[in-house]
């Protein structure tokens, strides 16, 4: 028989624990500037210690000729301020040059929270929700909101795309899209040889993600006409048969209501016709109706990539950047009064507050920065020579250069956009997986090596097969097996060398 007891055991152990400022500092880093710009107005309407910086500097403008230290306004103020309940913090604290959280110089203590708690009894005690104040709760009222067609279709290709080049051509397109959910526009063939130029990639490469794209939900999106809109719908239902394509090809007939004509057309009798007519009236014409309504979307830059001689310069897109400041004017009659008891908690609590709002801010310029020139060294080729020379990368690979976690890297390219000759582009879609080559540094993506096999199938003058064009991916530096040769050839839909050879002879 076997003697069980029970025993207390003390153990001691290490555990990483997130505090609420870490968390909010976490979900302040992944808001994109418009949402930042929003969470940050609730604040300072919250906080009477709290400004934008730009309109400390209008405010200013309006008082010069004003005498600032006026007895009389601070009588009238019922909420009078004790001088003792910050005498922590020194006026000098405040200088115009540590106004700006964008000032590198600037040092952490000037605005560092004195108690955490204090930060964290105000999220409770404030007389406003916690939804209303709380970071987080903007992404959840972001995906609470009723979805849009290009909302839809952006997390799908997220989903469906795995090739970041393809993604960087999905995306693009994604801003062609008409109020129907259609790619059709008066000057279309114009755009769409802009878009090759711009990122250096060809024609058939687009036309590949058209396709692609033509397979998301809602089934239509992304046809170039009503008839292929339709033709895509039939596909999906497995109901494009040769009569029906002939239907959907004479649909000026059908609308003229000359049914003779489509029944010897399409090789069906009366019963047949009535019921293809019947089927495509159930078709949707406009794949977007079911999605709510959206002003044409405008990606606003985070950041701006240009070229100054031969280096890739990276700045802030300062117009969107709101930078806080704590109220100086108002510390200074604060400082200078009285104040309740009661009174000294919530005063403090702001402050704080406001602290460490200031440099949350100014840690996420900071990591933008940071990941985006890493992005940026790392693809030079790609902004330099175009689409078929993007490399594959990994947020790890990035977070071991600028010191950051894996997981930090990932809120830190979240909904940030770089304006670059290529177009503006989400950080995100520079991330993708790595197809091997001979060497490391010479890594490139899948889509840039059927990029290659296409061009050198193209340029042969001697058909040539599976194991030569892996030769030639070889010289390259690209080392790939024949039957990944092979593999990505049939992807294509680009027949054998014995194929290409038989339809030679037939031309």
């Amino acid at each position: 028989m076997v003697n069980q007891s029970q025993s207390l055991v003390l153990k001691q152990a290490q555990q990483l624990v997130l505090t609420p400022q870490m968390q909010q500092s976490l979900k302040i880093l992944q808001l994109s500037s418009l949402d930042l710009n929003e969470f940050l107005e609730t604040e300072i309407e919250q906080n009477p210690l709290l400004e934008k910086e730009d309109e400390a500097n209008s405010e200013a403008k309006e008082t010069d000729n004003e005498n600032v230290e006026s007895s009389e306004s601070e009588e009238d103020n019922s909420e009078t301020i004790e001088k003792d309940s910050f005498e922590n913090l020194s006026s000098d604290k405040f200088s115009e040059n540590e106004a700006s959280p964008l000032d590198n110089d600037q040092s952490e203590g000037d605005f560092a929270v004195a108690n955490s708690g204090d930060y964290d009894e105000y999220r409770t005690n404030n007389s406003k929700s916690h939804d209303d104040i709380d970071a987080g709760s903007v992404i959840e009222k972001n995906y609470s909101q009723e979805k849009t067609l290009r909302e839809h279709i952006a997390d799908q290709i997220t989903l469906d795309f795995s090739d970041n080049a393809e993604t960087i051509i999905a995306n693009h397109l994604l801003d062609f899209l008409d109020a129907k959910g259609y790619l059709a526009q008066a000057n279309y063939e114009e755009e769409i040889n802009a878009l090759a130029t711009k990122l250096g990639s060809n024609l058939e490469d687009i036309e590949k993600v058209i396709l692609k794209l033509q397979k998301l939900d809602p089934a239509g999106v992304f046809a170039r006409s009503l008839q292929e809109c339709l033709r895509i719908q039939l596909k999906e239902l497995d109901r494009l048969d040769p009569a029906m394509e002939k239907l959907i090809g004479n649909l000026e007939l059908l609308a003229k209501g000359e049914t003779q004509k489509l029944k010897k057309i399409c090789g069906v009798d009366e019963e047949d016709l009535t019921l293809m007519i019947a089927e495509v009236k159930s078709l949707n014409p406009r794949p977007a109706s079911n999605f709510s309504e959206e002003n044409a979307a405008t990606k606003i830059p985070d950041l701006y990539l240009v070229k100054k001689g031969k280096i890739w310069d990276i700045e802030l897109n300062y117009e969107i950047m709101p930078r806080l400041r704590v109220k100086k004017d108002y510390y200074q009659k604060v400082k200078s009064g009285k104040i309740k008891e009661e009174h000294k908690e919530y005063l403090s609590s702001n402050l704080n507050t406001a602290n460490f709002l200031i440099r949350a801010i100014s840690q996420r310029y900071d990591s933008i920065l940071r990941v985006a020139k890493a992005i940026v060294d790392s693809q030079t080729d790609f902004f330099d020579k175009g689409i078929n020379y993007l490399k594959p990368m990994t947020m790890k690979q990035i977070a071991d250069v600028v010191e950051l976690h894996e997981s930090t890297v990932g809120r830190v390219v979240a909904n940030k956009y770089i304006s670059t000759p290529r177009g503006v582009l989400e950080l995100r879609y520079f991330f993708t997986n790595s197809l091997s080559s001979t060497a490391s540094e010479n890594d490139v993506s899948s889509e840039s090596v059927k990029n290659m096999i296409r061009q050198a199938i193209d340029a042969e003058e001697k058909i040539l097969s599976d194991d030569e064009i892996a030769n030639i991916l070889k010289e390259k530096g690209i080392g790939i097996a024949r039957r990944t040769v092979a593999k990505y050839r049939e992807a294509m839909h680009i027949p054998t060398s014995a194929d290409r050879k038989r339809l030679r002879r037939i031309k």
